[in-house]
């Protein structure tokens, strides 16, 4: 930790009390309304940015700030419109924290447990959406918001936490829930396009979804702010190297 503050200078760094975070469970839920409970608690901001330390930007901090200032008051949240997604929210997923943390004996019984309850249920016909099947909505996962947006999401803090309770991967679809049942709605940047939307871009077609060098001259045409994933150090250097040359 230390030595993550010696490399901000120029900023304030916030560091918040650590939870265990487990992927697709909603941990992750609870982790972005921590961050966010801090974040607006401590000031109040233009916008709030939800990155991964995998998302890498392509311009630089003035380019970026100058996006923002040009758009104030749009919401960069994208929303995937396909149907297919409701499985998540449908069934109760027991354990599912373990599905990439199974390491041990006791785990391992779990996890096979839990999918054996998931076969059950749709066996049996549950479904946690039969009174509001239309209801929610999936879209990206990160996303930059308004501050009045953030306090929304703050607001109903209990229903997100509720909905994505015994889910999976539920972040894509709580918050852009309430979005889409909101007034704020409207400001969307794009609600057709998703990843435009978020201004952001990232690949499928790498089997661990990471760009690679000879993807740098694509990503710094595309005109998005941010790109998603990244594992080599070299390409991130070499992109760093050519905003600074076009700036």
């Amino acid at each position: 930790m230390d030595e993550l503050k010696k490399c901000v200078q120029k900023s304030r760094l916030i560091i918040i009390p650590s939870i265990p975070v487990y992927w697709g469970h909603s941990s992750q839920t609870q982790c972005v309304l921590n961050l966010l409970e801090k974040a607006a608690n401590y000031d109040t901001y233009d916008y709030y940015h939800l990155l991964v330390g995998v998302e890498f930007p392509l311009k630089t901090q003035d380019r970026i700030h100058q996006f923002f200032a040009e758009n104030r008051g749009k919401e960069f949240i994208g929303f995937d419109h396909r149907q297919g997604f409701e499985n998540r929210i449908k069934y109760y997923y027991f354990w599912k924290k373990y599905s990439r943390d199974c390491d041990t004996l006791w785990k391992k019984m779990l996890l096979h447990t839990g999918r054996a309850l998931l076969k059950l249920q749709k066996i049996v016909g549950v479904n946690r959406l039969k009174h509001e099947p239309s209801y929610y909505h999936k879209g990206y996962a990160n996303w930059s918001i308004t501050d009045g947006l953030a306090r929304l999401f703050l607001e109903h803090s209990r229903e997100i936490m509720k909905a994505c309770r015994w889910s999976y991967c539920a972040d894509e679809v709580c918050f852009h829930t309430i979005l889409y049942h909101s007034v704020f709605f409207n400001n969307v940047y794009d609600p057709v396009d998703e990843y435009h939307s978020v201004m952001r871009i990232t690949t499928w077609q790498d089997a661990k979804n990471q760009f690679h060098p000879e993807d740098i001259p694509m990503l710094l045409k595309s005109g998005r702010l941010f790109a998603r994933k990244f594992d080599d150090e070299k390409a991130m250097d070499s992109i760093t190297t050519l905003i600074r040359m076009r700036e």
